[in-house]
């Protein structure tokens, strides 16, 4: 069982070079491929895809084509961030000081997977 959480993250446009990396197309945006059927914490990277490979719905492996899915709804976003502009937009949302930091003495750890 996965579950998928959408968090909408206002990010201040400040200048040019901001601007230029927002607006990179799916193909010029990279991402590992893990294989997630090993019972590993550690999961195997199989090769590098981007985007626009995963959203087509098949990506090569191991000389083979599979079918495949990106991690993420891009209609959830847009609505994440349709949300989002339109608090902005009101007044309703506003940004406040960070109320704790994160410890920066230990890395986090990972979930221990537990069979049921």
């Amino acid at each position: 069982v996965s579950m998928f959480v959408g968090i909408g993250i206002p990010i201040p446009v400040l200048d040019e070079d901001l601007m230029y990396d927002l607006t990179r197309p799916n193909e010029e945006l990279y991402t590992q491929f893990v294989d997630y059927s090993t019972g590993e914490r550690s999961r195997p990277t199989q090769g590098r895809v981007n985007y626009a490979q995963l959203r087509s719905g098949k990506v090569e492996l191991n000389g083979k084509m599979v079918t495949s899915a990106p991690m993420s709804s891009l209609y959830m976003a847009r609505e994440i961030a349709g949300l989002l502009k339109g608090s902005i937009a009101e007044g309703t949302f506003t940004l406040n000081q960070p109320v704790e930091m994160f410890p920066n003495e230990q890395p986090f750890k990972s979930l221990k997977v537990v069979g049921g």
